[in-house]
């Protein structure tokens, strides 16, 4: 069994990481262009962004339990329910990624100092768990933003 943590913040540029030539990470960003989505060049306030990792094993072998982080853009607002990924369980965090939970487990103190539920703009991080990606496949997580 081969686990796998894959982390790191995400911008509007195209982003690559290769791990020993196994697994590989590509990222894009991209913007509404009428009903299709285009690369990102330039954004400004109010904008949707579509955030796309693409993940390859490029092994010999099936690799499990592995673990991508995104940190949500301190000039953004992550879409409520907009994280995608087939086949992988996602997560969020509302303190950097010091912690993770599913929605309905995540408190933020209110004006009052009384626990609440977070919303999607109290999310600073989103992990995905995939469970196998077997060798020579790929698999595509997402998730989309509001430029504040």
């Amino acid at each position: 069994m081969k686990k796998i943590l894959i982390g790191f913040g995400l911008s509007l540029s195209l982003i690559s990481f290769s791990f020993g030539e196994e697994i590989t990470i590509h990222t894009e960003s991209f913007v509404k262009d009428g009903k299709k989505w285009v690369k990102a060049e330039k954004v400004i306030p109010g904008t949707i962004v579509k955030y796309v990792n693409t993940i390859s094993n490029n092994s010999d072998r099936d690799a499990e339990s592995l673990i991508i982080t995104n940190s949500i853009p301190k000039n953004m607002v992550y879409i409520n329910k907009s994280a995608k990924g087939k086949g992988s369980k996602i997560t969020y965090s509302i303190n950097k990624g010091k912690t993770y939970d599913v929605p309905k487990n995540l408190k933020v103190k209110n004006s009052k100092n009384k626990k609440v539920k977070a919303k999607a703009a109290d999310y600073t991080s989103i992990k995905w768990i995939i469970k196998q990606l077997n060798s020579g496949d790929k698999t595509e997580v997402s998730y989309k933003a509001k430029v504040k």
